[in-house]
């Protein structure tokens, strides 16, 4: 394992209007494109989006780092209440909320919570592929 370099990070407002940002930021950061971007983005708008649904606080923070072998997402808000984030396997069929931590467990190579007394980080990893 190679050491984590740090390509980017931004504070946003916790806000629905936030999201397309980080989303924007993080495509300007791995402009290479394809699939594994666009499965970076993905991970973004939800893990945004449940900062802004669950998060407590003003500002969630959005930090990108990579390594020869995988990109790595984090976003951190200002603490969720005392909840630690899981997936939801109970969501309905019709129901329209409920999934984004599941996609995130689905799409990342590795993905993990960690809460702290100042706040909760989710990170999610992405296993860089080989070209070729």
């Amino acid at each position: 394992m190679t050491v984590m370099v740090i390509i980017g990070a931004i504070t946003l407002e916790r806000m629905a209007a936030a999201v397309p940002q980080g989303r924007k930021y993080v495509r300007g950061l791995l402009a290479e494109g394809g699939a594994h971007h666009d499965a970076a983005e993905l991970i973004v708008s939800e893990l945004l989006t449940n900062a802004v649904d669950h998060g407590d606080g003003v500002r969630m923070g959005l930090l990108v780092a990579e390594d020869d072998d995988r990109h790595r997402i984090e976003v951190s808000d200002g603490g969720g209440a005392g909840r630690t984030p899981k997936v939801q396997v109970d969501v309905g069929p019709d129901s329209e909320r409920g999934r984004g931590l599941l996609l995130v467990a689905t799409i990342a190579d590795e993905w993990g919570v960690q809460v702290r007394a100042e706040g909760t980080t989710v990170w999610a990893e992405l296993l860089r592929k080989p070209v070729g």
